[in-house]
């Protein structure tokens, strides 16, 4: 439904924007899981997620700051990316901008978890040097 000036109503939702920016997360998951598979060795395949998940980890924490920013400045007039022929002034594609940032940040939040698990006890394991836990390993041979 158009109001006289043209935007969609009802506005847009804080809650509908991070749901919806979930599904969309939930969807790209299978695809990283593909993309993973394009990468031959083990090794490049973790330092693939890892990077991946690094890069999801900022764009989740800038998205999300940046969008629940600009929606509490906008102070309720949230509009959708097909209002964007209604936008006036300089300060007006913020209105757009606030649940686009905010939906991509929770995509890139639902990735995060996909970078695969690194743990710091697995690479001190029988090297005879201190591990994390403070405690030496000893170097054991079975012959």
């Amino acid at each position: 439904m158009r109001t006289e000036d043209a935007i969609i109503r009802p506005l847009l939702r804080i809650r509908d924007v991070v749901a919806r920016g979930a599904l969309y997360g939930l969807a790209a998951v299978p695809l990283l899981g593909v993309a993973s598979l394009f990468v031959g060795d083990h090794h490049d395949r973790r330092a693939f997620l890892g990077v991946v998940g690094l890069l999801a980890a900022f764009v989740a924490v800038m998205g999300i700051l940046l969008g629940f920013f600009f929606w509490w400045t906008c102070e309720g007039d949230i509009r959708r990316c097909r209002d964007w022929h209604t936008v006036t002034g300089q300060a007006g594609p913020i209105t757009v901008a606030a649940p686009v940032l905010l939906r991509v940040g929770v995509l890139a939040l639902v990735l995060l978890p996909g970078r695969g698990r690194r743990s710091g006890v697995r690479s001190w394991a029988g090297t005879g040097v201190p591990g994390p836990s403070g405690r030496s390993r000893k170097i054991v041979r079975i012959n």
